[in-house]
C-alpha cells in the first residue's frame, strides 16, 4: 500500500462518523516528502463538542505502512483527554514505545489500533454519553 492510498483509506474510515451524522466538521491534510514519507493531520469536530485528532508520520516500505510517529487522540468538549494512542517517548521509559493513555491518567502498553478500531472506540464513547 502506498502512503497516498493509506491516507485515502484513513479518511474514508473516519468519514463513517459523517455518515452517522455525528460530525460538525472534518478537516484533513497531508504533506508528502520526496523520500515517500507522509505527514497526516485530521481533525474531526463531533456534534457533542468532542474532537478526534489523528496525527501520523508514515512511510511505505515493501507495501507495508511504517508509523514513525503517531498520536490518535479523542478529547471531550472541555478539552479533557478521553483516550490517546501514541508512540512518544516517556520518562521513565515504558516497556514498549506504543501505548495508550486513559482519562484517569493510566497508561498501558498497547499497539497502534487500526483507524477503524479508533472510530469504533469513539462511537462507543458517544453512545455511552447519551
Amino acid at each position: 500500500m502506498s502512503v497516498s492510498n493509506y491516507f485515502q483509506a484513513l479518511v474514508a474510515a473516519i468519514t463513517c462518523l459523517e455518515d452517522y451524522g455525528l460530525t460538525n466538521t472534518l478537516t484533513s491534510s497531508s504533506e508528502s516528502r520526496p523520500s515517500g514519507e507522509l505527514f497526516i493531520n485530521v481533525r474531526v469536530d463531533l456534534v457533542d463538542g468532542s474532537v478526534l485528532f489523528i496525527r501520523e508520520y508514515v512511510s511505505a516500505r515493501q507495501g507495508y505502512i511504517d508509523h514513525f510517529s503517531y498520536a490518535d487522540q479523542y478529547q471531550s468538549a472541555d478539552e479533557s483527554l478521553i483516550f490517546r494512542y501514541d508512540n512518544a517517548a516517556h520518562k521513565p521509559p515504558l516497556q514498549q514505545k506504543e501505548h495508550k493513555h486513559f482519562q484517569n491518567g493510566e497508561i498501558i502498553v498497547c499497539a497502534l489500533p487500526t483507524i477503524e478500531m479508533v472510530v469504533d472506540e469513539v462511537l462507543g464513547c458517544l453512545t455511552l454519553s447519551k
